[in-house]
């Protein structure tokens, strides 16, 4: 099996790269497919550039790998790994904390920091909170002011279903369900790709693909986005590595959609996928 290739672009490649995708009447999609990119790539390129122009694209180019670099200075990963662990390679010496009860303005200041971070943990919460002169108070006392203000724990944890699909499109574009199907084209096989709206069941987009993978997929993904302009539907799959990968969760990401995996064995929420399997195979 051989080595996989990957391709290198210069600063003013992506420069150029990222004009072309602004330019109006140009889609994502179509750039994406002419340079072989993932609609990720772009987005990442996009932010560098937002930071600096040319001169961050030429140090996001510059940039050593991990392991190349660690190669270079002959530092286990272990170590490294150990390093990035904290804040900083310097000793930090944080604020002495109050041994008094947490005050009433306190416990306010520490529940509305807690919201402006709600994927940062109570530990990491204390001491930006004290680095921020927020509130200087230990963890335990931040862990016991946000289980009392119902805080901790912000995703609750998922119950059994009761295999009930409630939900249920009132319009177009609320809700599509994508699926791929092997089929023979031409003399040979072909991988087809699909987005069907669950309300009209309309097609909103269809692709006969070469090769299945997370890039062609998240490519087509924003192709059909691009096809229905200002859509922000529920995407409905199955758990297929076409579509669990980080290049499709990107567009997800970055269109602001819903991410919805269907359950193995349930016609509820197959339902969809099945109907528009029966009707290409007629």
């Amino acid at each position: 099996m051989s080595k996989r290739e990957y391709r290198r672009f210069t600063a003013e490649q992506k420069i150029e790269i990222l004009r072309e995708a602004d330019q109006p009447g140009v889609t994502v999609s179509e750039v994406c497919r002419r340079h072989g990119l993932a609609p990720s790539v772009l987005y990442r390129w996009r932010a560098v550039a937002q930071g600096g122009s040319a001169v961050a694209l030429k140090r996001d180019a510059q940039r050593w790998q991990v392991s190349r670099t660690l190669a270079a200075l002959s530092v286990p990963r272990s170590v490294y790994y150990a390093w990035r662990k904290g804040e900083s390679l310097e000793d930090q010496v944080g604020k002495p904390c109050r041994v008094y009860e947490v005050l009433p303005q306190e416990r306010a200041a520490i529940c509305e920091f807690s919201l402006q971070y709600p994927k940062i943990g109570y530990r990491k919460l204390t001491w930006m909170m004290v680095d921020a002169a927020v509130a200087c108070v230990g963890e335990s006392t931040v862990y016991r002011v946000l289980s009392e203000a119902d805080l901790l724990s912000r995703w609750k944890r998922s119950v059994t279903s009761s295999g009930e699909y409630n939900f249920r499109p009132r319009g177009p574009t609320q809700q599509w369900h994508t699926d791929v199907m092997y089929v023979w084209v031409a003399a040979r096989f072909y991988f087809l790709l699909s987005f069907v709206d669950a309300y009209s069941r309309y097609i909103v987009h269809h692709k006969l693909l070469i090769s299945l993978d997370g890039k062609s997929v998240a490519i087509e993904l924003q192709g059909a986005l691009e096809a229905v302009s200002g859509a922000q539907p529920r995407v409905v799959h199955d758990h297929g590595s076409e579509f669990v990968n980080r290049d499709v969760a990107a567009v997800i990401k970055a269109h602001n959609l819903i991410d919805i995996k269907t359950r193995p064995r349930h016609p509820e929420s197959n339902g969809h996928r099945g109907a528009l399997q029966r009707h290409r195979a007629r």
